[in-house]
């Protein structure tokens, strides 16, 4: 069996981290679209989704995962710009390969609508209006 080949551990395997899951009745319209703290359902959405999984049993995209985790902060964020496409790659920044760039999207957006998705649900369960899952 190869690396790619390895079989998916089961869920209930999975050590997973406490997160308080507190979630605040008054939302500040000022911060609401800042960068929040993942909790416990979008770690679970996450896990759960088929596509996310099928991504990460790519060898390619858990290189490249791996080779952003050995950046340093700063290039870290500028490697996340490029690969975003939100800036080009200075003379110094090691080029991506397009593939990486296609795969790395591709994660992103997986990643943003199951988080996403999850805020939504937990929005339309607070106001009582989660009709469809009845």
């Amino acid at each position: 069996m190869s690396v790619d080949e390895k079989p998916v551990r089961a869920l209930t395997t999975l050590k997973w981290p406490y997160i308080p899951d507190a979630d605040n009745t008054y939302v500040d319209p000022l911060t609401r679209n800042d960068p929040q703290r993942l909790r416990t359902p979008h770690y679970e959405a996450m896990a759960t989704s088929p596509r996310l999984r099928e991504l990460l049993a790519n060898s390619r995209l858990r290189t490249l995962l791996a080779r952003l985790d050995a950046l340093n902060d700063r290039d870290r964020e500028d490697a996340l710009q490029i690969l975003i496409g939100a800036t080009e790659p200075g003379p110094r920044d090691a080029p991506f390969e397009e593939e990486d760039v296609k795969l790395f999207t591709e994660f992103a957006r997986v990643v943003e609508e199951q988080i996403s998705e999850t805020d939504k649900r937990a929005h339309r369960e607070r106001l009582g209006l989660a009709w469809e899952d009845a």
